[in-house]
């Protein structure tokens, strides 16, 4: 519970872009999901969590069902069951969802897995721990929110592209 609260209330207010977009989160373990669900909530958007592979497809077809979509769906790699990798394929080959945009969260990267992800087209694939301000940075551009204009996007949104794409820092010194 710590975790959580120093989650939302040490993290950087987000742009008016987020505000009420619909998140579903999946993850297995339960404190992951709620800090990630309490830092979307603070940021202002709306975070549906999802404990499985299998308890996300129940969510996003319900939701289909009833003429929804959930614009982004953030995805852990590695759960039981079904994966993330598995859960991300069937969400891409199903035309209910093509407008979803999967970012992947793993607590450790394997050799294979950033093909993978470009193969399946998912938008971000990042290591946990993650950053507020790194997550928050990727949420931006996958949405295409911190271009100027869509085709800056990369294809595959990670930390190192997230590095690589700041505006490097000019500083003027002077002194008397």
């Amino acid at each position: 519970r710590r975790g959580a609260q120093a989650a939302s209330t040490g993290a950087k207010p987000a742009p008016a872009a987020l505000r009420d977009v619909a998140v579903l989160v999946v993850d297995d373990n339960a404190t992951n999901l709620q800090i990630l669900s309490e830092l979307l909530r603070h940021w202002g958007m709306k975070p549906m969590p999802a404990e499985s592979g299998k308890a996300g497809m129940e969510i996003l077809e319900q939701d289909a069902d009833k003429g929804g979509s959930f614009p982004l769906i953030l995805l852990d790699s590695q759960m039981p069951d079904m994966d993330g990798f598995t859960f991300a394929k069937r969400v891409k080959n199903d035309p209910r969802f093509k407008g979803s945009i999967i970012m992947m969260l793993t607590s450790g990267g394997e050799r294979g897995d950033a093909l993978r992800c470009r193969d399946l087209r998912i938008s971000a694939y990042l290591v946990k721990p993650i950053q507020q301000s790194e997550l928050l940075e990727a949420v931006l551009t996958v949405l295409g929110h911190n271009q100027e204009s869509p085709d800056e996007r990369p294809a595959l949104v990670t930390r190192h592209s997230l590095r690589e794409g700041r505006r490097p820092l000019r500083i003027l010194l002077a002194e008397d």
